[in-house]
């Protein structure tokens, strides 16, 4: 049995919840990202990644979508999150691409959303009484979505940059002790 598989299960109830466990899936906060939430026909999500949102849309919206979309059919999930992390015109040509391409990818798309300064957006939501044009503010730092994550010893850093540094190689003395220690 792996680690993963004795922990419980954490139930996502709401868009909230759902963005409260994306940082803990990805192991940091996203920033200026597309990330797409893999869903498996029986509700569970699969898988979570991620993509630089474009300074520029051009060209490679069509091909970041049609890549994530590929990725998401090869492991044969049929149900997608998609939340893009970031301002309006950064976010929206990749969210017009997903929902356009989506249906000939076999691709059910649950949301599409887009979240900024802790507020968020939904692209498919058009009900004012749930989805206000000014953004739906959400502290997902107290969902209880992000509780149960921290009870199962599940966080995330704050950035993607601190990742990187926390499994970075070691250099210097160290380094080299850990190459002798390796060696012995």
């Amino acid at each position: 049995m792996n680690a993963s598989s004795a922990r419980p299960p954490v139930r996502i109830s709401s868009v909230a919840g759902l963005l409260a466990t994306i940082p803990p899936l990805l192991g940091f906060t996203p920033e200026d990202s597309l990330v797409v939430v893999g869903i498996t026909a029986q509700g569970r999500v699969q898988l979570a990644f991620r993509y630089d949102l474009p300074d520029r849309p051009g060209d490679s919206v069509e091909a970041i979508a049609g890549h994530a979309l590929s990725v998401l059919a090869h492991q044969e999930l049929p149900l997608a999150v998609v939340v893009g992390y970031g301002r309006g015109p950064r976010v929206t040509p990749l969210a017009d691409a997903f929902r356009a391409a989506a249906p000939m990818a076999g691709v059910r798309l649950h949301d599409v959303l887009r979240i900024e300064d802790g507020r968020y957006w939904s692209y498919l939501c058009t009900e004012p009484a749930c989805c206000a044009p000014e953004g739906v503010v959400s502290d997902l730092a107290a969902d209880p979505a992000t509780r149960a994550l921290a009870a199962a010893g599940l966080g995330a850093l704050p950035s993607r940059e601190a990742l990187a540094a926390r499994i970075a190689p070691v250099t210097g003395a160290a380094a080299v002790a850990m190459r002798e220690a390796t060696f012995r």
